[in-house]
Order: C-alpha cells, then structure tokens, then sequence
C-alpha cells in the first residue's frame, strides 16, 4: 500500500492507494471516507463497500 498526504489551505488529506476496503475504517474517520473506483470494481465488490462517497469513472471499452 501506498500512502500518501495533501495538504492544503483547507485541511489534509490522505490517500491510501492499493488499500483493501475492508481495511479502510482502521485508517481513516468513516464520515469523510471517499472511495474512487471505476464501474468493474464497483460492479464485482461494491455491495462489499464501506458507508462512504463513492466517485465511480466508467472505463472505455
């Protein structure tokens, strides 16, 4: 897993990239929890998503 951290004017972020979902909730506060996934993912295990924003990119077929 790759981490990393944003700050900027407004708070910090941090992005946990390669990161199984179901670890996330040991990471990071639930209420400003975002996953970022394309429809494939979100097709084969987003029942399996934690409560969170979900940003979902079509992939081009």
């Amino acid at each position: 897993m790759q981490t990393l951290v944003i700050d900027s004017s407004i708070g910090t972020s941090k992005i946990l990239v390669g990161e199984s979902f179901k670890n996330v909730s040991t990471y990071l506060p639930k209420k400003k929890l975002a996953i970022i996934t394309d429809d494939t993912i979100f097709d084969l295990y987003g029942k399996d998503f934690p409560e969170a924003n979900i940003i979902i990119k079509n992939k081009t077929r």
